[in-house]
């Protein structure tokens, strides 16, 4: 029983700390510089390699190689990869080519870089020995990386794999949505980008 209620208590502390992250993103918009493009998903791969989708929306609508792309309510999935005059490839977080640096929701640092592992799944890489990081903790983008902007949540701390004096270790990150659910993604262009109406 006392296991129960200690795994309910981590569960609430961790959907508290989601709220706060999506808090957050209601603010985004008006505060980043940013602003949102609607597409839909046409199609999708998603397999022990790639972890790809290909949207509605190209380069006829100021898509850029490197945009960051979000679903729900401003969770970071992946960035535009490829670009055509009226579709675009997306890279998701699990696909094995991805790389994107992380924080965490309370802190500016970079504490690692988030990596693609295929199937789904991504992992937590070169975090200093010296930053203590916990299971359930919300990590998000960095900042670090042109056209990413900070804040944007990209998962949640699973498991952690520390090696003694080792001045690195990582963690395995459960995403904070399903990438094969996705439908419906808003790609993130620089105010400067948007078109005159």
């Amino acid at each position: 029983r006392l296991q129960g209620l200690a795994s309910e208590s981590a569960k609430l502390a961790a959907l508290a700390e989601e709220n706060k992250v999506l808090r957050a993103q209601a603010k985004f918009a008006e505060t980043s510089g940013y602003d949102q493009v609607g597409a839909l998903v046409i199609s999708r791969e998603l397999g022990t390699i790639r972890g790809r989708l290909v949207i509605d929306r190209g380069a006829n609508d100021h898509i850029e190689v490197g945009q960051a792309v979000v679903s729900g309510e401003g969770i970071y999935i992946g960035r535009i990869r490829a670009v055509e005059t009226r579709v675009a490839s997306v890279e998701l977080l699990s696909d094995t080519d991805s790389r994107v640096a992380a924080s965490t929701l309370s802190g500016d640092a970079l504490i690692g870089v988030v990596e693609g592992r295929g199937n789904g799944a991504s992992a937590l890489t070169y975090i200093p020995s010296s930053i203590n990081l916990t299971s359930d903790q919300i990590i998000v983008t960095a900042g670090t990386e042109e056209k990413i902007p900070a804040h944007l949540p990209l998962g949640i701390i699973n498991s952690i794999t520390r090696t003694p004096k080792d001045p690195f270790y990582h963690a395995s990150v459960d995403p904070l949505l399903r990438f094969d659910r996705v439908t419906y993604v808003s790609v993130l262009r620089p105010t400067a980008l948007r078109p005159s109406l």
